[in-house]
């Protein structure tokens, strides 16, 4: 939903505030993955995929923060990704808990976001092990079934938040932001 305010009378301004399920009808035809990858320069690409700051045409530049996507829903990812992507950070999406830790994309992750239930490795099962390798990220938890004790868990295992589905899509910006800082 975009809604149109006018707080200040000289500038139209335009807050969005679109939940989860309508991102997920808008994007969840699209695949993003290579969708950069034709546009970018070879620069670019390698840039993009460093974690260090790297310089472009002589320019300093440095990296965007990755925010890595974990979960077993593949329209919650696209969904996910597009948003993150459209804040000025940059996404990667895994399917399983497993395959995160697996990848090792948990060293250059600068804030993760992940699901509570998922087969195999649960969220906060995953979670647990990178706390224990001590490259724990800030964690965004998301879950269709929030209790109490799992608040208690997350804060306890040192997780940013836990977020009920459904949940507006502004809201995991806000936690993006208490994370990252601004893109």
């Amino acid at each position: 939903m975009c809604v149109r305010t006018n707080e200040d009378p000289s500038v139209e301004s335009i807050r969005h505030d679109y939940s989860l399920a309508e991102v997920i009808r808008t994007y969840s035809h699209k695949r993003f993955s290579s969708r950069y990858s034709s546009r970018c320069s070879a620069d670019e690409r390698t840039l993009a995929t460093s974690p260090l700051k790297g310089k472009i045409g002589g320019a300093n530049v440095q990296t965007m923060s990755v925010v890595s996507i974990v979960d077993d829903d593949e329209d919650v990812r696209l969904a996910l990704e597009s948003f993150v992507e459209s804040m000025g950070w940059r996404a990667r999406l895994y399917e399983s808990a497993e395959q995160f830790l697996d990848s090792g994309g948990a060293e250059d992750t600068a804030c993760l976001i992940c699901d509570v239930r998922m087969p195999g490795l649960t969220g906060i099962e995953m979670h647990e092990r990178l706390v224990a390798r001590g490259i724990a990220p800030p964690t965004i938890f998301i879950t269709a079934y929030p209790t109490a004790a799992l608040q208690s868990k997350v804060a306890s295992n040192g997780g940013l938040v836990l977020l009920g589905k459904p949940f507006s899509i502004a809201v995991v910006g806000h936690w993006l932001s208490v994370a990252l800082g601004s893109p």
